[in-house]
């Protein structure tokens, strides 16, 4: 006898997360603050800090869900700053490339040439120009033949990238696109870059954050290693970014129950043998109280019983699986 599986195999939501499992109201309380910040024209900036399945991609895509609400706003999701300054560029890049092709007066609040270039880009289909404006525009580079064609100057670098960038966010500001939200994940990653390019890259950042217009919110999400290597490598970037931390605990056995409920409740699915108390310590004892893995092993207990056509597993059986999985 096979029943539905609720719970994710991996707990990387792909798309808008329109709800989130909240159980101590930290993530709706940070919501809130930023409403609050915004309501009075300033700018929002904080980090989220949390271990690998605690749900920080959770939370910043349901920031956008819950920011990004009125069709004047603009919402960018950065999954991963990348090695350079122009990787956080490109998606800005092409963001505004989306928006303007939506709402092509924002093109008279842009300075030139880049005025020029989008307005190519949004106005032509998949011809050779449209192309490689659009590559230039991205931060791609382009051969020098088609830059001399077309009369594009040099290939953007990583100053012109943060140049074009600042730009950019505040002549949309001014062309009235408000909130703006920038969301960083994994800001971690950065850590894997030599010193000096990371100790570039997060002064570009100090330096984007200093230039941000009002109503901007930007936000970074870091595992506790990344952020005091912030804190470390980058003071003053580490104190623009503090003005809110959300740091993510750990579950208790409480919380366990209620995300395995959460998640039932979102596919209309009950599987009470696995809210039993006996099976949701385990399951807290294995997973030592981190989401993701509360998630895995509840979808690997179903999986396993769905395969041996079984209704629900008995405590003993659970252990067994658990065991041989973790």
């Amino acid at each position: 006898m096979s029943f539905r599986c609720p719970f994710p195999t991996v707990a990387i939501p792909a798309g808008n997360v329109s709800s989130i499992y909240d159980p101590k109201g930290v993530i709706n309380e940070m919501i809130d603050h930023i409403r609050e910040v915004l309501s009075k024209n300033q700018i929002f900036v904080g980090v989220i800090v949390g271990n690998y399945g605690f749900g920080k991609t959770h939370i910043l895509l349901y920031i956008r869900e819950k920011i990004n609400l009125t069709t004047n706003s603009f919402a960018v999701y950065i999954p991963s700053p990348g090695m350079s300054i122009k990787t956080f560029y490109s998606y800005i890049a092409r963001e505004i490339i989306k928006l303007v092709k939506e709402n092509r007066s924002i093109i008279e609040y842009l300075n030139e040439p880049i005025a020029s270039v989008i307005e190519v880009i949004a106005r032509s289909g998949e011809d050779e120009q449209s192309y490689y404006f659009k590559q230039w525009f991205i931060g791609e580079s382009v051969p020098i033949k088609y830059r001399q064609k077309y009369g594009l100057g040099g290939n953007i670098n990583e100053e012109r990238a943060l140049e074009i960038m600042t730009m950019l966010l505040n002549s949309i500001h001014q062309a009235g696109i408000s909130p703006i939200v920038i969301l960083v994940d994994e800001i971690e990653n950065l850590i894997m870059c030599t010193n000096v390019k990371r100790l570039r890259y997060l002064n570009y950042l100090r330096i984007l954050i200093d230039s941000l217009p009002v109503k901007t919110v930007f936000i970074v999400a870091s595992t506790p290693a990344g952020w005091n290597e912030i804190i470390n490598t980058h003071p003053a970037l580490a104190r623009r970014l503090s003005s809110y931390i959300l740091y993510l605990k750990p579950f208790n056995e409480d919380d366990v129950k209620g995300l395995l409920e959460f998640y039932m409740n979102k596919s209309n699915t009950r599987i009470e043998w696995l809210l039993r108390n006996e099976v949701i310590d385990l399951i807290y004892e294995y997973s030592d109280g981190n989401p993701g893995e509360v998630l895995k092993l509840a979808s690997i207990l179903c999986i396993y019983a769905n395969a041996k056509g079984l209704k629900e597993l008995d405590i003993e059986l659970v252990k067994e699986v658990l065991s041989q999985y973790v």
